[in-house]
């Protein structure tokens, strides 16, 4: 069972555009209208937060924004840990509205075309206590002679504690990019994580496919202490 801590999950992708479907969202806006005229924000709908539920202690946000010069909407749904204490009245009405989770979820199978797989860009954020976790490659202590010869000039005591991966063609399970960071101050290490996979929007949980990744980023990276 992992122990890490999720700081966020992102997720993005498109659908095309039914007027129909759009005037439905605007009825769940949670940004009243004249707000969004008055910012310059007609296009876009805020839908949520979708509070926690006994499969999925998160809470969840997710906005909708219309192209019509491609006839396409752009989503991003941001899911996250609940803050503490007790929500606001209006984030209980805005769960209520939406049908909680599954009403939300409900919306995004909706709009997703028939017949075609709903694959979206991920972007993690995953933190690993220090006390908890050892990182396979920082924080890294500098040798002389090494292809950072520049950062001792700076600095004996120079030490590698960021470290950034690209894949070429696409890595495994569908990781674009990883980057390391060792936060000292705050004694841990934040993995940030760029994918691309299936929303499965009919499991349990939000974005599950997350879940995978966090796994797979850590079976690689970390060991337990």
């Amino acid at each position: 069972m992992s122990n890490y801590d999720i700081i966020s999950v992102v997720a993005t992708w498109t659908t095309p555009l039914s007027d129909e479907f759009w005037s439905r969202l605007e009825s769940l806006n949670a940004v009243a209208t004249e707000q969004s005229d008055q910012e310059g924000q007609g296009n876009t709908i805020v839908l949520g937060p979708t509070l926690p539920d006994d499969d999925d202690p998160r809470v969840a946000h997710a906005a909708a924004h219309s192209h019509k010069e491609d006839n396409e909407v752009h989503w991003g749904l941001s899911v996250q840990p609940t803050p503490q204490g007790e929500p606001p009245e209006e984030a209980r009405k805005q769960h209520e509205k939406l049908g909680g989770r599954k009403g939300l979820a409900s919306l995004f199978t909706e709009a997703l075309p028939s017949g075609l797989p709903a694959v979206g860009s991920f972007r993690l954020r995953l933190s690993f206590a220090e006390d908890r976790f050892a990182c396979a490659v920082i924080p890294a202590i500098l040798e002389k002679g090494s292809i950072h010869d520049a950062a001792l000039h700076l600095g004996r005591g120079a030490r590698l504690e960021q470290v950034g991966y690209r894949f070429e063609g696409g890595g495994a399970s569908g990781i674009e990019e990883i980057t390391l960071m060792y936060e000292h101050s705050k004694q841990r290490f934040v993995a940030t994580v760029l994918a691309t996979g299936p929303l499965k929007f009919g499991s349990p949980r939000w974005l599950t496919f997350a879940d995978d990744i966090g796994e797979l980023v850590q079976n690689t990276f970390f060991s337990p202490r």
